[in-house]
C-alpha cells in the first residue's frame, strides 16, 4: 500500500509541475539524466524566447533585393548630348554604348562597310571602325594603368572576338591589326587623336554631326577640314594630312579620279562618293556653286559647268545707234587717230613755211596720210 501512496504523490506532483522530470529530487534513472534534461529546458527556452530585435538589426537583412551599381544607371541615362563630353573625358566604352544605341535607332545613315548582307543596325558590322577606334584605345589605356594581363583579356573578350576573320572593309582591318603592334601605341597615345578621328568619322556618316565643325576649322570640299589658314587639309575619311589640297583635289582624292595627281582614298565607300556625286548634280541643276566649293572640275582643275553663267551683253549705246543709222549731216566725220595730235594749234616750219594741212582719212576707209610739206616739192 505504501507504494500505491507513493505513485499517487507522484502524479499529483506532476500535475503541480509542468517540467516534472527537471524536479531537482527526482532519481536519475540512468547516470546523467537530469543533466541531459536540464540542457534540453535551456534550448527549450530559447526558442521559446527569441533574442531581442536590436540583435537581429545588427545582423542585417536576410534577403534583399539585388543592388543595381550606380555606375550601371549612370550609363543607361547616357544619350547623343553626352556624346562628346564621353570622348573628350576618355571614356570610350561609355561613347561605344552611346553610339551603339544611336545605330540601332537609325541614327546613322549607311556604314562603312561596302559588302552585301551587312546589317544596318548592328555598329559591330556596320561601323566597325568605331568600335576599332574606341575599344582600342581602351586596351592601351587598360595597358597601362592595370598591365598585360588585365589588358589581354580585354582584348580577347572585346575585340578578338568580334572579328576572327576580320571587318569586311581593308582600310579598317589595317586598323585592327596594328592594334596590339607598336604603331598601335603610338596611334593610341592621345585622346585628341582618337578624339578627332571619331568626330571625323561622325561627320561622314551621322547627319546630326554633319554641319558641325569645331571652332577654329574650316570645310575644305564635302569631306575635308583644315585648321585656320593652315594649308593642310585632313580627310574626314582616311584621317590623314595633305598640303595644298584644293576642293578640287580633295574630291580627286575621294573619288579616285584618275584625271588627278592626288592618292586614292583608302577609306572611300560607295556612300561618300554618291554623296559628292549628289551635291555636284544638285548644284548643276540649280545653276548655283556646289556647297563647300565642290563642283564639276575640268580636266586642268578649274570650275566648269556648275558655276554661274556670264551675264548678258549690255545694249548698244545711243551714240553706237546712231552711228549705224544714215544720216544727211554735213559734218566732216572724225579725224582718225593716227598718232598726231589733231587737237593742238599748226606751227609753222623751221623754214618758215605754211604748217603741215591736216590729215583726213581716204573716201575708202584706208588709214590717212599726211600732206607733203611745201618743202619736199
Amino acid at each position: 500500500m505504501a507504494d500505491a501512496g507513493d505513485d499517487d504523490h507522484d502524479d499529483a506532483a506532476a500535475a503541480a509541475d509542468p517540467w516534472p522530470l527537471l524536479s531537482g529530487g527526482r532519481v536519475e534513472r540512468y547516470h546523467g539524466e537530469n543533466q541531459d534534461l536540464e540542457s534540453l529546458n535551456a534550448l527549450i527556452s530559447e526558442q521559446e524566447n527569441p533574442p531581442p530585435m536590436l540583435d537581429l538589426l545588427e545582423q542585417g537583412p536576410i534577403a534583399a533585393e539585388p543592388v543595381v551599381p550606380q555606375v550601371q544607371q549612370y550609363v543607361q541615362e547616357l544619350g547623343p548630348e553626352d556624346l562628346l563630353g564621353c570622348l573628350g573625358q576618355g571614356e570610350w566604352d561609355r561613347a561605344l554604348e552611346i553610339l551603339d544605341v544611336m545605330v540601332r535607332n537609325g541614327q546613322a545613315v549607311a556604314g562603312a562597310v561596302d559588302a552585301q548582307g551587312i546589317d544596318p543596325l548592328d555598329i559591330s558590322r556596320a561601323h566597325p571602325e568605331l568600335v576599332i577606334l574606341l575599344r582600342g584605345h581602351a586596351y592601351w589605356d587598360r595597358k597601362r594603368l592595370d598591365g598585360d594581363a588585365r589588358a589581354g583579356a580585354y582584348y580577347r573578350d572585346r575585340i578578338e572576338l568580334l572579328y576572327p576573320n576580320g571587318t569586311g572593309s581593308a582600310f579598317v582591318d589595317k586598323l585592327l591589326a596594328s592594334v596590339r603592334l607598336k604603331s598601335g601605341e603610338k596611334m593610341f597615345k592621345h585622346k585628341k587623336q582618337t578624339y578627332h578621328s571619331v568626330t571625323d568619322y561622325l561627320k561622314i556618316y551621322f547627319p546630326e554631326f554633319r554641319h558641325k565643325v569645331e571652332e577654329g576649322r574650316t570645310r575644305v570640299g564635302m569631306f575635308g577640314e583644315k585648321t585656320g589658314k593652315s594649308k593642310t587639309v585632313r580627310c574626314l575619311a582616311c584621317h590623314k594630312n595633305f598640303k595644298h589640297y584644293t576642293p578640287a583635289k580633295v574630291r580627286q582624292h575621294l573619288l579616285h579620279d584618275a584625271k588627278g595627281k592626288q592618292s586614292k582614298c583608302q577609306a572611300s565607300t560607295v556612300y561618300i562618293r554618291q554623296e559628292i556625286r549628289a551635291a555636284e548634280d544638285a548644284a548643276a541643276a540649280a545653276l548655283l556653286p556646289a556647297p563647300d566649293g565642290q563642283g564639276d572640275v575640268s580636266d586642268d582643275g578649274s570650275a566648269g559647268s556648275s558655276m554661274n553663267p556670264p551675264p548678258p551683253l549690255p545694249p548698244p549705246d545711243a551714240a553706237t545707234a546712231d552711228s549705224a543709222a544714215p544720216t544727211t549731216s554735213t559734218a566732216p566725220p572724225p579725224v582718225a587717230d593716227n598718232g598726231y595730235d589733231h587737237g593742238a594749234a599748226a606751227l609753222p616750219n623751221d623754214n618758215g613755211g605754211d604748217p603741215p594741212a591736216t590729215a583726213l582719212p581716204d573716201d575708202n576707209g584706208d588709214d590717212p596720210t599726211p600732206a607733203p610739206r611745201p618743202d619736199d616739192e
